[in-house]
C-alpha cells in the first residue's frame, strides 16, 4: 500500500512556505508533514508530473573541509536506490563542483550553503544554493577550458556529468539545479 499526497496538497504546502520532507518509510516509521501523518505506508508526493520519492536537505559552512560531508550526504541519500547506483559517483562529483564554486566564488559570504536532493521516478535533482554575489551571463554548456588552465572547469564538469544544468542568480544568491535521468523500479 502507499499513501499519495496530491499535487494540489504539495502545491498548497509549498505556497505556505512549507517544504514537505518526504521519505520512503518502513512499517515501523512515522512521517510528519503538516496536516498529514501516516504510519506504515510509503510516502510519496507528485511535483511537476513526477512522483517525488524522497527529498533530503543539507546545509554546511562554506569551507573546503565541509565538502567531505556533502559527498557522504549525497552518497547516503542515493545509495538505497539500486537503479541510481551506477550514477552515484557522477552525481556526487557534479554536486562537489557546484559546492566548490559556491565556496571559492563567495569568500566573504559567511552564510550556509544549502544542498537539496530530490529523487523522483524518473530523475535525481540536486540543487545547490548560496547567498553569494551571484553569476553573471553564464552560458550553458560552457566551452571546454584550455588544458593549461588551472581553474574554470566546474560548470564544464557539471554539464558533462549531468543531463541538465540550470543556474539562477540574483542579488540574493545563486542556485544551481542539476538533473540526472534514471528510472526507479517500482
Amino acid at each position: 500500500m502507499r499513501f499519495v499526497v496530491s499535487r494540489q496538497e504539495t502545491a498548497r504546502l509549498y505556497r505556505g512556505g512549507i517544504e514537505p520532507r518526504l521519505t520512503s518509510i518502513t512499517k515501523e516509521s512515522t512521517v510528519n508533514i503538516p496536516k498529514v501523518r501516516k504510519r506504515g505506508f510509503l510516502m510519496v508526493a507528485e511535483k511537476d508530473g513526477a512522483v517525488i520519492r524522497k527529498v533530503s536537505h543539507y546545509a554546511f559552512e562554506p569551507t573546503t573541509p565541509s565538502l567531505v560531508s556533502v559527498r557522504e550526504f549525497i552518497r547516503m541519500v542515493l545509495y538505497p536506490f539500486e537503479t541510481i547506483q551506477p550514477y552515484i559517483e557522477d552525481i556526487i562529483s557534479a554536486t562537489h563542483e557546484a559546492c566548490i564554486n559556491s565556496i571559492v566564488h563567495n569568500p566573504d559570504c559567511g552564510e550556509l550553503i544549502k544542498v537539496t536532493c530530490r529523487i523522483s521516478d524518473d530523475s535525481v535533482i540536486i540543487e545547490v544554493a548560496d547567498k553569494g554575489r551571484g553569476l553573471k551571463n553564464v552560458e550553458l554548456p560552457p566551452e571546454p577550458p584550455s588544458p593549461d588552465s588551472l581553474a574554470g572547469r566546474g560548470l564544464f564538469i557539471m554539464c558533462a556529468l549531468m543531463d541538465n544544468v540550470e543556474t539562477e542568480s540574483n542579488s540574493h544568491g545563486t542556485l544551481v539545479r542539476m538533473r540526472k535521468h534514471c528510472m526507479l523500479e517500482t
